[in-house]
């Protein structure tokens, strides 16, 4: 178990991390959201399925392997905890084929927080927790930006245009 305050204050720097990316992804002309998840989102054909699967469950399995499973083996290992989190936090950023390299970084920088969150607290409750809200803040991005700007419509196109 974690306590509140310490989740809490984990948070707060997962937070920092992703408001200064994101900063950052505007100033180097990167798109908010990757335009696939956008599709995915805006595709999906029961949305409360989609938002569980992302917001609970991936993080949950992700976690559970990566924090879990192979930062405990790599941290009782000759590379320690440090390796632990780097290597760790390395291959999660790499599973990600659907996003470009930039959003790999973050989701790399993202892996050291939740590796040395993962460490400190000595739980791996807290990953899983940060990586729900972090995919959490996401899906309400995904969601702001597909409302803010709706799919242009393909069918039908034709029909009012004759």
């Amino acid at each position: 178990p974690v306590r509140w305050r310490a989740l809490l204050g984990w948070t707060g720097v997962l937070l920092l991390v992703l408001v200064v990316t994101g900063v950052l992804a505007s100033a180097l002309g990167q798109p908010s959201a990757p335009e696939s998840v956008i599709t995915v989102y805006r595709t999906a054909g029961f949305l409360p399925l989609l938002i569980f699967a992302m917001v609970v469950a991936a993080p949950f399995q992700e976690e559970l392997f990566f924090r879990g499973f192979m930062f405990t083996g790599y941290a009782r290992s000759w590379m320690g905890p440090g390796g632990a989190i780097l290597v760790s936090a390395a291959l999660w950023a790499l599973i990600h084929l659907q996003y470009d390299w930039f959003t790999r970084g973050v989701i790399f920088l993202a892996g050291l927080v939740l590796g040395v969150a993962r460490w400190r607290t000595g739980s791996v409750y807290t990953p899983i927790f940060l990586h729900m809200v972090m995919n959490a803040v996401a899906t309400v991005e995904i969601a702001m930006i597909s409302a803010a700007n709706p799919p242009v419509p393909t069918e039908g196109v034709f029909i009012v245009l004759r």
